[in-house]
């Protein structure tokens, strides 16, 4: 898996991530992680798994965890990560970073 070209899909999938509703992420993800295959510029497939939890307590802070890995065995034991939490108001509170 080509680390870079991960971190630029990821960090792109996570930046649309970021500008979605607070609404929307809680219907979505909310504890219902999802997976999406996401094509690189490479021609490579990243997998992609997305999920929403409660940062602290329901109908607060939403803590959204996105991870990346290219499907085989050992990278998906320790896939690149992003996050973040956004307030119900629609704020970033707090951007884990990669």
């Amino acid at each position: 898996m080509d680390d870079a070209e991960a971190r630029g899909v990821l960090r792109r999938r996570v930046a649309e991530l970021r500008r979605t509703p607070y609404s929307e992420l809680c219907s979505r993800w909310l504890d219902q992680p999802d997976c999406e295959r996401i094509p690189a510029p490479s021609g490579v497939e990243y997998q992609v798994e997305i999920e929403a939890v409660w940062a602290d307590q329901p109908n607060g802070p939403l803590l959204l965890i996105a991870s990346i890995d290219d499907g085989h065995f050992w990278r998906a034991l320790s896939p690149i990560t992003d996050s973040f939490v956004m307030a119900p108001d629609g704020a970033i509170t707090s951007d884990a970073g990669t």
